[in-house]
């Protein structure tokens, strides 16, 4: 089950803990702006492998492929993952028979950019049977457990422990913990408030580090997806993103983890503008770079996504206006 790819040169040590801190480069800034106002801009072109509108001449020149993962491998992941979950095996392969656009046959393609050295592109790699199981696994199963896995709603509101949000009267009121927020329903904390999720290794926003006691367990189910797929990479921590199409993710880097590892990052539901660079200095060190979402487009979940419901019918429909992506990061070691 070895994946033909190269073994990743080792990453040189993160930039001092201090410069998570620091402004992101001009040209990041510009093109995250740029792009936020419109993608109507032939001097920034933007690669997409979902072939609507064929890759640029630019990104084409600067494609190669990097590896592959071998198919039996991935199936084999998405088995097991699948039992973890509790979705049925049965129910995950025939799922992935029935997928559009998704290579099913050979192995998986893992393709790198000459602009970005380091970054590894898979198109397409989660049937969108494996993208629904693995929706529920993070927002039903760990999400509900408020008492291990915190979000952005815990510094301002009380939640209930456990709190399946989906499953849950929507006009279930969540207390705010001062006077200045106002009380909501879990109807608005879904549709719009819901911002992030942490797993395992619970991350500080404010000092943009992770505490030094021993972090909560990381999801099991997922954590086997992640390596199933990706031996290389111990899933320690991870943040999981909910955006509508209104909502930006501001340039940044992230260098709080000691690993030099790789970050596996996932997107499903809304496709969205993603923006990668290095800066002078550092140029070519991808897992340090500075990245950032500029823009989520709106109407374009998967057909086979828009039905995800939670668990309750009253949800259905959800996912046409999210995208949820999910980047997994080795702490140490």
């Amino acid at each position: 089950m070895a994946t033909a790819v190269p073994p990743p040169a080792p990453a040189p040590p993160p930039p001092p803990i201090d410069h998570a801190h620091h402004s992101p480069p001009p040209h990041i800034r510009v093109i995250h702006k740029t792009l936020q106002k419109s993608l109507s801009n032939d001097e920034i072109p933007i690669l997409d492998f979902s072939g609507g509108g064929g890759i640029p001449e630019y990104h084409r020149k600067r494609l190669k492929l990097h590896g592959t993962i071998s198919r039996q491998q991935v199936r084999e992941a998405f088995a097991q993952f699948t039992r973890a979950a509790g979705a049925g095996e049965e129910e995950g392969v025939q799922g992935e028979e029935q997928q559009d656009g998704i290579q099913e046959e050979g192995d998986v393609e893992i393709w790198e950019h000459s602009s970005v050295p380091g970054l590894q592109l898979i198109p397409s790699l989660l049937p969108l049977s494996i993208q629904s199981t693995l929706l529920t696994a993070l927002l039903t199963t760990s999400l509900s457990d408020t008492s291990t896995h915190k979000t952005n709603l815990h510094a301002h509101y009380t939640l209930p422990t456990p709190c399946n949000f989906f499953t849950l009267p929507s006009t279930t009121v969540l207390s705010p913990l001062t006077s200045i927020h106002k009380p909501i329903t879990l109807a608005q904390a879904l549709s719009k408030k819901l911002r992030w999720v942490t797993l395992g290794g619970q991350y500080d926003w404010t000092l943009k580090q992770y505490p030094t006691d021993t972090p909560p367990e990381f999801p099991a189910d997922v954590a086997g997806l992640v390596s199933g797929c990706f031996p290389e990479i111990v899933p320690q921590a991870a943040i999981v993103n909910l955006y509508s199409p209104s909502d930006t993710l501001a340039p940044h880097r992230d260098i709080s983890e000691a690993s030099g590892a790789g970050l596996v990052s996932v997107s499903i539901g809304c496709a969205g503008i993603f923006v990668i660079g290095c800066d002078g200095e550092e140029e070519g060190e991808v897992r340090w770079a500075w990245h950032s979402v500029p823009k989520i487009l709106a109407g374009t979940c998967p057909v086979g996504l828009e039905q995800w419901d939670g668990g309750s019918d009253s949800w259905k429909g959800w996912m046409r206006g999210k995208r949820v992506n999910l980047n997994v990061r080795q702490m140490w070691g």
